[in-house]
């Protein structure tokens, strides 16, 4: 991400050179949304989220005791795709047009495509896209040779996503959050080079709402109680 730093947007020949990385590990980032430290096991008081899976990687992995993000969504997105502050990027604010960034930010995923042998794709929750940047083709746009994911700040129903692949946009009736991973796992099926991929979950974020059974463990919980 150092190379993504530099103070104003450059072309690709301008920036660090990363060392080869033809055997480069895999790297899965997942992001949730709207998620705070009193829901998340192992930091603190609260009520906790059913995550044993988060729980296994935590004991076998690396926590943080101190992290940074904005206070709403999309700067913090922006800086993940380009290394850097929204103020630099003009993404200040989750509303338009200050959730949008310009197309000509370098993004990770071209430097992934220019330095690397790494097949990269985002999947999930965008909200980077505006009018300003080609909406529906910003991905595209930004160097995302793989997207498909909901452009959007939120679903108006997690059970009906408004659902954006190669710039054309279709509801599917299925669960969001089923829905992204299914089609991150559909992608990872064909990878056979090194692989970067970027899940963006738009759950628990608003509106509140109660999951599939199969997807929480509270017995007899009610629509009311989520």
């Amino acid at each position: 991400m150092l190379a993504c730093g530099t103070d104003s947007p450059a072309g690709l020949d301008d920036l660090v050179t990363p060392p080869s990385t033809s055997n480069g590990p895999n790297i899965l980032l997942i992001i949730a949304d709207d998620l705070g430290l009193d829901a998340t096991p192992g930091y603190g008081d609260g009520i906790k989220a059913h995550m044993p899976v988060l729980q296994s990687l935590q004991s076998e992995g690396l926590t943080f005791d101190n992290a940074w993000a904005c206070p709403v969504c999309s700067p913090t997105r922006s800086s993940i795709l380009t290394g850097r502050h929204g103020f630099r990027t003009g993404g200040l604010g989750a509303e338009p047009p200050e959730n949008a960034i310009p197309a000509e930010e370098v993004s990770l995923h071209a430097l992934l495509a220019a330095q690397t042998n790494y097949n990269a794709a985002l999947i999930g929750k965008w909200h980077l896209s505006g009018t300003s940047n080609g909406n529906a083709d910003s991905p595209a746009l930004l160097s995302i040779d793989h997207y498909a994911g909901s452009l959007s700040g939120s679903h108006q129903d997690y059970n009906a996503v408004r659902l954006t692949q190669n710039g054309v946009t279709s509801t599917v009736d299925q669960y969001a959050t089923a829905l992204f991973t299914d089609l991150a796992l559909d992608w990872l099926k064909g990878q056979t080079s090194p692989w970067f991929l970027w899940l963006a979950y738009t759950a628990p974020h608003a509106p509140f709402h109660l999951p599939p059974d199969s997807l929480h463990h509270s017995q007899g919980l009610s629509g009311d109680s989520a």
